[in-house]
């Protein structure tokens, strides 16, 4: 994993960030508005895959059929963004910074793909196992990206009092 693919994987995690609290938290008020039920438990499904490829990626080599694993996550989540895509389109008008700060967010993911995806399928084409892979500050940064991506995504996906 080159330090390219480290800075797109951290300007994203900021512009996730930043979409998360000021959109949806702040200013759209996604969580109070039972409207929004469906693209929350969207985010919340993302927020738990973000969570476990952070986890991954920041401290581990996959190879083999763990590789497979998370190319098949990282499907997932293209899937579910087009779905959220679509279901934010349907369900609500989307203020112009929010309609930029997704479209900065897919133009990143992509250039994240494609330096991730030829290491992750030459891992793929190796012996299935999995080795430690410390980065120093980038695995520390990851580690506490799926800290955050994980409780939102079980908040979501959970709390049926205060998320619709």
């Amino acid at each position: 994993m080159t330090p390219l693919l480290w800075t797109l994987i951290a300007i994203q995690i900021a512009m996730g960030v930043f979409d998360t609290f000021y959109h949806h938290e702040l200013t759209e008020r996604l969580a109070w508005r039972p409207s929004q039920r469906y693209e929350l438990k969207l985010h919340g499904v993302r927020n738990l895959l973000y969570a476990f490829l952070f986890l991954v990626l920041g401290w581990l080599e996959v190879h083999g059929i763990f590789a497979g694993v998370i190319i098949a996550v990282l499907v997932v989540e293209i899937v579910i963004t087009l779905m959220d895509f679509v279901e934010e389109d349907l369900s609500r008008k989307l203020p112009a910074s929010e309609r930029i700060n997704h479209t900065l967010l897919a133009i990143n993911y992509g250039a994240i793909l494609m330096l991730l995806l030829p290491v992750l399928v030459e891992w793929a084409m190796q012996p299935s196992e999995i080795k430690s892979a410390y980065a120093g500050l980038l695995s520390l940064i990851a580690a506490a990206s799926a800290v955050g991506a994980a409780p939102c995504g079980l908040r979501v996906t959970r709390n049926k009092d205060r998320y619709p």
